[in-house]
């Protein structure tokens, strides 16, 4: 996945004021809250790719996945459990995604 936009070395911060040390974490967080279009196509496609590798081990789409999960035909390992999830982030992007579209028109 992709990284922040920066980084501060922990030995960096030690050496700052306080000041300069708020202002090099909130630019920090900053980053990690509003990432840009670049950092979220690749957050993902590598979310796509991790899905990928699941319905390929397993040989069926994620939608049938989910049907089988939901009628108790497959059993709930962590394996499944983390496809399960990444879908439901993949889901979370799609929902901003389309949210942020609608609300820049």
């Amino acid at each position: 996945m992709s990284s922040l936009q920066g980084s501060v070395a922990l030995s960096e911060l030690a050496s700052c004021s306080e000041e300069e040390r708020q202002t090099k974490i909130n630019s920090l967080f900053q980053a990690a809250l509003q990432p840009t279009e670049d950092q979220v196509h690749e957050q993902k496609t590598a979310l796509n790719k991790r899905i990928s590798v699941f319905e390929r081990r397993y040989e069926m789409s994620s939608e049938d996945m989910q049907q089988q999960l939901c009628k108790g035909k497959l059993k709930e390992t962590a394996d499944i459990c983390s496809w399960a999830l990444l879908l439901k982030s993949k889901d979370s992007f799609d929902t901003e995604s389309s949210s942020s579209r609608t609300d820049s028109i």
